[in-house]
């Protein structure tokens, strides 16, 4: 993801699926885990002066919260 080669919309909406995966599939609740990883690597980002990897990281993390919370 953080390549160079992903847009937002496309790291949100890969989220998403992961997302509802996680809620489908997963025997434990994975979804804070996932979530508060990006959270990190935002920050981690962020610290590095890596806006652009760090936007993609915050899409990423919101995409997973979406879906794990989005209706079947």
């Amino acid at each position: 993801m953080l390549s160079g080669q992903t847009t937002e919309d496309r790291a949100f909406s890969y989220g998403c699926g992961m997302g509802r995966v996680i809620r489908k599939r997963a025997k434990l609740p994975l979804m804070p885990a996932f979530v508060g990883f990006d959270f990190l690597r935002t920050l981690y980002s962020l610290s590095r002066g890596k806006i652009g990897p760090a936007m993609l990281c915050a899409a990423h993390g919101r995409g997973v919260f979406a879906g794990y919370q989005a209706p079947d």
